[in-house]
């Protein structure tokens, strides 16, 4: 059954507590994804296991790990600072720029530190050290000066409804949907967000439900397509965040096809790469 099989995997990933953040259950929600449209996704998330986005979420495996420098934001602000750091960048690009802005602001990320290092020369003492490019500099002092006033607070973040959170952020510079999406995803733990702005979920949704879109050789356009997308998404609500989820690996998954094959060389190329390893 669907629910037998939800709770193997979770066993498997040493998971205890399904409860997340924003109060709703990992383990419900699997056993939702899984059973829409047939169980379409069944392979997919024995393949790739439990969700490794959710940090409240307890993991026994966890247990006794040696300690490490904090990473992981604990607040609202480093968070949405880590997203704005990692736009448009690889996961271990964005990474690497976020250990560095960490490294940059210590002893701490604050909204206080930030606008000191940037009165005393944004170039010079955030930008540069940080590795960020001027608008993501600006973007991010524009953030500090939000929360800083209180215009922008963890109280409110963590509790208004999820679209007062989005008009609030998107005055802020340099944050748009699809950071929106991020910050509601990962850090609120929201469990409806399909980010379609996001060209990895899009390739997912193109290759698991076979859809063409009406981009350069059928992809799926974010604004053109968004009434196709929705249309075979809609059924994985109230959990469109578990399905974005599966939609990246399955993005990440190479068809068989796709295997380059590996080309024979010609007879005279057999025998000089078979001297070449007598010689070696």
């Amino acid at each position: 059954s669907t629910t037998s099989t939800i709770n193997k995997i979770l066993s498997e990933d040493g998971i205890e507590s399904t409860i997340t953040k924003s109060k709703w259950c990992l383990r419900e929600a699997m056993c939702y994804v899984m059973g829409v449209n047939d169980m379409s996704l069944k392979d997919v998330i024995e393949q790739n296991g439990s969700p490794k986005i959710y940090k409240s979420v307890k993991c026994r495996h966890d247990e006794g790990l040696a300690t490490t420098p904090k990473v992981n934001p604990t607040n609202c602000f480093e968070s949405l600072c880590r997203i704005i750091a990692g736009q448009q960048l690889a996961g271990a690009a964005a990474q690497s720029i976020w250990i560095r802005l960490l490294e940059t602001t210590k002893p701490q990320l604050s909204p206080q530190k930030i606008l000191k290092l940037s009165e005393m020369g944004l170039e010079q003492n955030l930008q540069k050290p940080a590795g960020l490019s001027k608008a993501k500099a600006k973007s991010i002092v524009d953030l500090a000066q939000r929360f800083d006033s209180n215009v922008l607070q963890d109280s409110f973040l963590m509790s208004a409804p999820e679209e007062d959170v989005r008009r609030a952020l998107l005055h802020v510079r340099g944050l748009g949907p699809w950071s929106c999406d991020m910050f509601l995803m990962f850090y609120l733990e929201k469990p409806n967000i399909l980010p379609l702005g996001d060209l990895g979920v899009r390739k997912g949704i193109a290759k698991h439900f076979r859809l063409r879109g009406s981009g350069k050789q059928g992809t799926l356009c974010a604004k053109k397509d968004v009434d196709k997308m929705m249309e075979v998404t809609n059924p994985y609500k109230p959990y469109l965040s578990i399905l974005s989820y599966y939609m990246w690996k399955v993005a990440d998954t190479p068809n068989i096809c796709d295997t380059p094959k590996k080309k024979t060389p010609p007879e005279k190329d057999r025998k000089e790469n078979k001297n070449k390893r007598r010689r070696i």
